[in-house]
């Protein structure tokens, strides 16, 4: 929802434009996509509500990058209990 105009608008004219930094490690690199805009967003939306967030999804699709991008910047207030999970996770790892 565009708060100007109160339109929708789709997540893709909302991505902002990639900017490479050679300075930068691999594993931080976010290309920006619809769904990372998504993902950010709903992110914003519900930890500033006040609601946990589970995020999940493919490998590849920048949710740690993602999460700690907006742990950087997050209020003081935010709780953050961060747990990763890949194809080698299993119950004694917990």
């Amino acid at each position: 929802m565009d708060t100007e105009t109160h339109k929708l608008v789709s997540w893709t004219e909302k991505i902002t434009e990639f900017k490479y930094d050679i300075k930068q490690s691999f594993f931080e690199i976010l290309v920006p996509t619809s769904d990372t805009v998504k993902y950010m967003f709903l992110l914003n939306t519900l930890i500033n509500r006040g609601y946990n967030v589970l995020i999940t999804g493919e490998t590849g699709v920048g949710k740690s990058v993602i999460t700690k991008d907006f742990l950087k910047n997050a209020p003081e207030t935010t709780v953050n209990a961060q747990v990763g999970f890949s194809g080698k996770t299993n119950s004694k790892n917990l």
